[in-house]
């Protein structure tokens, strides 16, 4: 409770996708969870990690999509990447932030980035060069509200890195800081 920053739960088995009797009872599931985690941490943002409990929902189940997103403070949607269209990730970046935001206005919006490609493509693992990172940061720090950085303990958390390296040269771009 004394870190900082929102508490977000990661709960990617119960899709508000499927019959609606089982949609129904995955949205009951998933209220239920985040009210209590909002009552034991009073102050904290709460909200789901990626796809198929608040974005990611097909339309004929947007309503139940909308429910829950009456018990979040904040959506976290994945923004990972899967290949090297620049132009295709920054159309998905749109397309999640304005599909969040429809389902809630006033709450912010953090992409999920990673900067190794997503396991099971061609280039998994590999870290993204450093002109991609930066338009990914350059496109979340247009669409969304802010960015919640993950991946693997084995991170090179050094600026010989490509992505570290870009990451603070934005960072010092965006506050003008001497970071």
């Amino acid at each position: 409770m004394s870190s900082p920053g929102p508490i977000v739960l990661d709960i990617e088995k119960l899709p508000l996708k499927g019959s609606p009797d089982i949609v129904s009872q995955h949205l009951q599931v998933l209220a239920t969870l985040a009210d209590w985690t909002r009552a034991d941490a009073p102050g904290k943002a709460v909200g789901y990690y990626g796809y198929n409990t608040l974005t990611g929902v097909p339309p004929e189940d947007r309503t139940y999509a909308q429910q829950l997103a009456r018990h979040v403070d904040a959506f976290f949607p994945s923004m990972y990447t899967f290949d090297d269209n620049h132009g295709a990730w920054a159309t998905r970046a749109a397309n999640e932030a304005a599909e969040d935001r429809s389902l809630g206005p006033d709450k912010p919006v953090f992409f999920y980035l990673w900067p190794q490609y997503h396991d099971g493509t061609p280039n998994q693992f590999q870290y993204i060069d450093a002109a991609y990172w930066r338009f990914q940061l350059s496109t979340a720090y247009r669409d969304a509200d802010g960015i919640v950085l993950w991946g693997p303990s084995r991170f090179h958390w050094d600026e010989s890195s490509g992505w570290w390296a870009a990451t603070l040269a934005f960072i010092r771009q965006i506050s003008g800081a001497g970071i």
